[in-house]
């Protein structure tokens, strides 16, 4: 696959993702907190996007094109249109609403996204990655949110494995560009 068809699909997978959050944030049981909650996930999202669409003017002056295998793009797929299913039940809970976002964040998207914007040189990598959000915000936004409305344990445990996921890959990104 080449670098347009990969990014064309990434994009396509954070419009999905940024519209399961609005279908969340519009779901007729949902708290005022938890509409916030999807609105900021969603809004998020569409500053991913807003970097994926740029990255395509540069695209063809890109250093080293991620080499994305199509099933993990497939796998990717497959957890977004899990949750896209989901997210239609007019009985879907707090709870399953949570753990689907989780789902979603764990997918190999960002990490994905992550590796496309490490493809360009240093300059046009931090210039994009400055119109993404910050992950460590976006993520402990949700991570948060579990603490604070659900009492399943075993939400706490996959939000808090995901918070910890993500601090140590900033952790580790951090040390690898004060270092190159």
């Amino acid at each position: 696959m080449n670098p347009h068809q990969i990014l064309e699909r990434l994009i396509t997978l954070e419009r999905r993702v940024r519209q399961v959050y609005r279908n969340l944030s519009e779901h007729p049981q949902c708290a005022a907190a938890q509409r916030a909650l999807w609105q900021a996930m969603a809004d998020d999202e569409t500053h991913d996007i807003v970097a994926l669409e740029r990255s395509a003017y540069v695209c063809d002056v890109m250093d080293h094109p991620p080499d994305i295998p199509d099933d993990m793009l497939a796998g990717v797929e497959a957890v977004v249109t899990a949750a896209e299913t989901v997210v239609q039940d007019s009985g879907l809970t707090e709870d399953e609403a949570l753990r689907q976002a989780l789902h979603l964040e764990e997918s190999e998207l960002n990490r994905l996204e992550d590796a496309w914007l490490h493809g360009f040189r240093i300059t046009t990598s931090l210039l994009l990655r400055a119109l993404a959000p910050d992950m460590q915000t976006h993520i402990g936004r949700l991570v948060d949110a579990v603490h604070s409305s659900s009492a399943d344990p075993s939400l706490h445990a996959q939000a808090n494995a995901l918070g910890a996921a993500y601090h140590k890959h900033h952790d580790t990104v951090a040390r690898s560009q004060a270092s190159g």
